[in-house]
């Protein structure tokens, strides 16, 4: 196809020289991703596309599942370059894209508990794309609900569920009863304050927490995400905590009346273990971010 583009009278004076701007022709069609061009005199210019892969998604069993208007999808490219998102239509069908062709994740993702928590994943699956159009049929996993009480001690507590699958999911608070719905089959850990419990899903569709007092005075490191201030700052899976600014502590009130107690943006000086020697770690006060912890009593 042949255009014709008049330019404006800006356009001219920058195509004319001695203002240190550039020009730039931005061409988009349907079905493909925009192309921009460096134009830096009035005459034709060459325009091609490069191959684009689009993704029918069917899903069978939608209709009548529950779910309906609540499942949604993303496709992301292996290197995180490229990625693409769409909600089911009321047949059961998405169709995803454009992207560039190669290889992608496809995650099949539905809301857990009201509408202001986070999209979390069922389902995940390896698609390579072929130029043009592609299509994958999906069967939806079982889906079950779990339904949680608690002591009176927890009641107004937060509550969080992590699975091996669908990793942390949206907070919680605890109620009598809490119904959390749509989990995957599976093992969670529920933790609500000091209380731990794994739940398997669905052998186990009603549990009880009950409150139990812990006395603690140290923090373990458990776990650090890989970039996070925590890594940056210093950490080290397996540091105990037993001092911020020189405070020790008895009981997970204490801990968190001495957070209270912290300037923001300021420095915080650490008493730890490690490897059984007793240390001393300065670190900034965002340094917990990216840490997954446990408390105990030494």
């Amino acid at each position: 196809n042949h255009y014709f583009v008049v330019p404006s009278g800006e356009v001219l004076e920058v195509l004319s020289g001695g203002s240190g701007k550039q020009v730039f022709l931005k061409v988009s069609a349907p079905g493909h991703q925009t192309v921009e061009v460096s134009i830096d005199r009035l005459e034709r210019v060459d325009v091609r596309f490069d191959p684009v892969a689009w993704l029918h998604v069917d899903v069978g069993g939608y209709l009548g599942s529950g779910l309906e208007g609540s499942l949604s999808f993303t496709l992301t490219s292996d290197d995180g370059s490229a990625s693409a998102a769409g909600m089911l239509d009321w047949l059961g069908a998405v169709r995803l894209g454009p992207v560039p062709p190669g290889h992608y994740r496809l995650l099949t993702l539905t809301k857990i508990g009201t509408s202001r928590f986070q999209a979390q994943q069922i389902t995940t699956e390896s698609v390579h794309l072929a130029a043009g159009d592609n299509a994958i049929s999906l069967t939806l996993p079982a889906l079950y609900d779990l339904t949680l009480d608690f002591d009176d001690e927890l009641l107004g507590k937060q509550v969080m569920l992590e699975s091996p699958v669908q990793g942390r999911l949206p907070y919680f608070t605890a109620s009598r009863p809490l119904l959390i719905p749509r989990l995957v089959a599976g093992e969670y850990l529920v933790r609500v304050d000091q209380m731990e419990k794994t739940v398997r899903i669905p052998q186990q569709d009603s549990v009880f927490i009950a409150y139990e007092k812990i006395e603690i005075n140290t923090m373990v490191i458990v776990q650090i995400t890989p970039g996070s201030p925590a890594e940056r700052n210093g950490f080290q899976v397996g540091d105990q905590v037993i001092a911020f600014n020189g405070v020790t502590f008895s009981g997970m009130e204490e801990m968190q009346a001495i957070g209270q107690k912290i300037v923001p943006n300021s420095d915080l000086t650490l008493t730890i273990i490690r490897n059984g020697v007793e240390m001393q770690l300065t670190v900034e006060v965002t340094a917990f971010e990216g840490i997954r912890q446990k408390f105990i009593e030494r």
